[in-house]
């Protein structure tokens, strides 16, 4: 099923949900199967699903002119978009509404170019409140759920941290701008070669790429001052926690859907560890961190 990008028009400020709407293609009309398309104040940009009745090509943006009628551009490079302003708007309608209130948080966050890291098929949705798709079936985190982990890891510039899964780099490039020391794993090479150039390009130096299964952690690199879990796990594996180092952090997503819930574990002696629930959410599970499947037996 194609999947369109939607930017809203200046049109549509002041309505809070678009009941539907039509798209225009080469002269015929389609029909949205979403019920709503969330519509914030000012202009953004989201992803909607279409009915795919005569057609197929890859995903394409959706211009809203109207409340009904749409129009469909072929390129998300070219919409137009004022990514300062979209930053702007992502940190003060997004993240800080999800009580994200730490300041050098918000501050790291808006002066850092997240389309930078986005694929240039989805430049256009690089500042929405969506997971963006970046290769291997993996996406990133929506801005809000990155700007939580970060104020939830309270990581100081003398901190050394991991980072589970490097995806596209950019909580990477964030956490860089925080920690003394930081090594990211991912099991795809693609994604920390990709992340490696990107930071590279940005003058960072303090960041350490793996490419390997990250599930258990990196024990030859710690202990850790925290650790960022990235994907999701069906359980957490305890040889993270281990990986801490006294007063250490470590912030995970575990469970299975419906329900998951972000956790952060401190270590608070060598044996004695504090576990905090901090919201609920849903993930896609890290490669290897998956729930084992359930069987039935009729």
């Amino acid at each position: 099923m194609p999947k369109f990008i939607v930017q809203t028009s200046p049109l549509l400020l002041g309505r809070s949900h678009l009941i539907g709407f039509l798209i225009c293609f080469q002269g015929t009309k389609y029909d949205t199967l979403g019920p709503t398309v969330p519509m914030p104040p000012d202009p953004i940009c989201d992803i909607v699903d279409v009915q795919a009745r005569d057609f197929s090509f890859a995903p394409c943006n959706v211009k809203i002119h109207s409340p009904r009628i749409a129009q469909i551009t072929d390129n998300p490079g070219k919409l137009g978009m004022n990514f300062e302003k979209a930053r702007f708007n992502m940190v003060e309608q997004q993240i800080r509404t999800w009580d994200v209130l730490d300041q050098q948080v918000l501050d790291i966050i808006a002066s850092t170019a997240r389309d930078e890291f986005v694929p240039e098929d989805y430049l256009g949705v690089s500042y929405s409140d969506t997971r963006i798709p970046i290769g291997h079936g993996e996406t990133m985190m929506a801005p809000k759920v990155e700007g939580r982990i970060l104020q939830a890891l309270r990581i100081g510039p003398a901190d050394r941290g991991l980072e589970v899964g490097t995806g596209s780099g950019f909580l990477t490039m964030l956490i860089s701008q925080m920690a003394k020391h930081l090594i990211t794993m991912d099991v795809h090479e693609e994604f920390t070669h990709g992340a490696a150039k990107r930071l590279a390009a940005r003058n960072t130096s303090n960041v350490d790429f793996v490419t390997q299964d990250g599930c258990g952690g990196y024990p030859e690199g710690g202990p850790f001052d925290f650790i960022a879990v990235t994907g999701a796990m069906a359980t957490e594996n305890p040889a993270l926690r281990e990986q801490l180092a006294v007063g250490g952090r470590l912030f995970v997503i575990v469970g299975e859907l419906p329900i998951m819930e972000a956790l952060l574990i401190e270590r608070q002696s060598e044996t004695v560890f504090a576990s905090e629930a901090l919201f609920e959410t849903e993930l896609k599970y890290l490669v290897g961190a998956e729930a084992p499947a359930k069987f039935s037996f009729e």
